[in-house]
């Protein structure tokens, strides 16, 4: 396998623009990550007295895990794959190369299928999630077992990570891919909680 210069550069631009910076809260206002979590202004109802509730329109987001929709400066943003301990700093850049097609299996989840590495500007424009549907604070599918074929790169993504490695890039690697659009997803404080630090086990 030839890892030419282009398709290097190609990787290499996607990965700089899925990523918001270095605090990741941002990402609440990133225009693709608040059409592909379904972010809008809806009415919720507030109680400022003795009288009826009354619906004021504010901008909301629902819990990707439960779904329950809050306000958005309620909303809480996590990594998907925690910040912290050990292997995780890789898992951050493998579920991107993953999403890019350079690990042995190809993405399944509804992000990695939908991005299309030719027209990323149309990646969250045009694609929205529906929330999981979970219990208020399930977090049971970090029991399930991840297939190791997912977070192993085939011969394109370790030509890329050499070459990274080469101009001592993977610590910017590992971070351009930690604060991005793949690994950030609003939940509520109650799943937020209850996910911590979890990962699924690889096997």
């Amino acid at each position: 396998m030839i890892l030419t210069k282009a398709a290097a550069l190609n990787y290499a631009n996607i990965i700089d623009g899925l990523n918001i910076g270095s605090v990741h809260g941002d990402v609440k206002t990133e225009p693709n990550w608040r059409v592909l979590y379904r972010a809008k202004n809806r009415p919720m109802n507030f109680k400022t007295g003795a009288g009826p509730s009354t619906p004021q329109s504010i901008s909301t987001i629902p819990c990707h895990s439960c779904g329950i929709i809050l306000p958005e400066d309620a909303i809480q943003v996590d990594h998907y794959m925690p910040q912290e301990g050990g292997i995780n700093t890789d898992l951050h850049a493998l579920k991107t190369l993953r999403a890019l097609r350079l690990t042995d299996q190809v993405p399944n989840g509804l992000k990695g299928v939908a991005l299309d590495i030719a027209n990323l500007a149309d990646f969250g424009l045009n694609f929205k999630l529906m929330p999981k549907g979970r219990g208020r604070g399930i977090v049971t599918q970090f029991a399930t077992i991840s297939a190791a074929a997912k977070w192993t790169t085939n011969e394109e993504g370790s030509a890329f990570l050499t070459l990274v490695d080469s101009v001592n890039g993977l610590e910017d690697l590992r971070r351009m891919c930690k604060n991005n659009l793949l690994n950030l997803a609003p939940l509520c404080g109650m799943c937020n909680v209850n996910k911590s630090n979890r990962t699924r086990a690889i096997a």
